[in-house]
């Protein structure tokens, strides 16, 4: 109620009666499923198995393997490059000198770099697919018991990437499209990574946040050096203004945001000391 009437106060909104209605039954639902599932026990299964797979203190790596599947619906411009946010800060800059004696200089040296950008080259392309890939297995081995759990984290990470790269590329495209990201050279690098990944997994903690620290630098570095092509552009045309407009906005911010999130608290981890 309170929000529907702070909407008095902003431009171009107004309060609504139907928003007020479907907002309350939406929390109605949401306490009765949580009621429901702690009397069903499913929380108390939750915490054992997050205390047979993960180690204490794992809730903010728990918490970023869950949401890495939301940020790869969004269109990436390469599969599993997230972090591209170029673009963003160019448009950022260009809206700040908006209306400033800096806006034709700045617009001018923005504009020249995003035409120098080259498309990437095949070699590249398999480094950003495969670090896209190693990255939530290396950030979920720091936190992940030893033995034969270890081994799972790069198979799930495989099919979980290749179910929702081809669910995005279905909205985007259509599902007689659905797999048309499958090219012969990105699975295989996708199989590669997956071994290089299970081979990771006898490495400690430590190492595998050192290494999980230099993918993702690596791999937010190069998908930021990717142009735009005509069929991304589109498919963002078709998330920001299309049939999408009202969920793109979350899947494009974890897409953007995951991997420095998820750089940050490696760093944390690694400053942490050993425990």
């Amino acid at each position: 109620y309170g929000m529907e009437l702070l909407q008095h106060l902003i431009q171009h909104r107004f309060p609504s009666l139907r928003d007020w209605v479907s907002n309350v039954c939406g929390a109605v639902l949401g306490a009765a499923l949580a009621w429901l599932a702690h009397s069903l026990g499913m929380l108390d299964l939750w915490r054992r198995v997050r205390e047979r797979w993960f180690l204490p203190n794992s809730s903010a790596a728990v918490f970023l393997i869950l949401i890495w599947p939301v940020g790869l619906l969004f269109p990436t411009p390469v599969p599993l490059g997230l972090g591209q946010v170029g673009p963003e800060l160019r448009e950022f800059l260009l809206w700040a000198v908006a209306d400033t004696p800096y806006e034709s200089a700045w617009a001018g040296v923005i504009g020249h770099a995003a035409r120098a950008q080259e498309p990437l080259s095949r070699g590249r392309e398999s480094l950003v697919i495969a670090l896209g890939l190693l990255a939530p297995c290396l950030v979920a081995a720091v936190v992940t018991r030893r033995g034969w759990r270890r081994w799972m984290l790069a198979p799930v990470a495989l099919g979980l990437a290749m179910a929702i790269m081809t669910l995005s590329t279905a909205l985007n495209f259509g599902p007689d499209h659905a797999a048309t990201w499958m090219t012969p050279a990105t699975v295989h690098t996708l199989l590669l990574a997956c071994a290089l990944g299970m081979g990771l997994a006898l490495a400690g903690p430590r190492v595998s946040a050192a290494i999980g620290l230099v993918a993702l630098t690596a791999m937010v570095v190069i998908v930021n050096e990717a142009p735009a092509d005509p069929y991304y552009a589109a498919s963002l045309q078709g998330w920001e203004q299309g049939r999408f407009i009202r969920f793109h906005g979350l899947a494009q911010w974890i897409g953007l945001l995951w991997p420095y999130a998820a750089m940050g608290w490696l760093i944390s981890r690694l400053a942490g000391g050993p425990r």
